[in-house]
């Protein structure tokens, strides 16, 4: 297989003619034995996240 380029003459890696997108997650919460995946919600979330942004003063997020 050869690279491909875009219309500015970029590579953009090998075609993969055949390749289909992932389904959408479904919005349940998965969880394992040490962690648990939630959607995000805005409502619930949103104030923690934050200020745990607003403490990152040098930039590492």
């Amino acid at each position: 297989m050869t690279d491909t380029t875009n219309t500015l003459g970029q590579p953009i890696g090998t075609s993969l003619p055949d390749w289909t997108g992932s389904i959408t997650p479904s919005g349940q919460t998965l969880t394992g034995n040490y962690a648990q995946l939630v959607p995000l919600n805005a409502r619930i979330h949103g104030d923690a996240l934050f200020a745990a942004f607003q403490a990152d003063t040098d930039g590492a997020m």
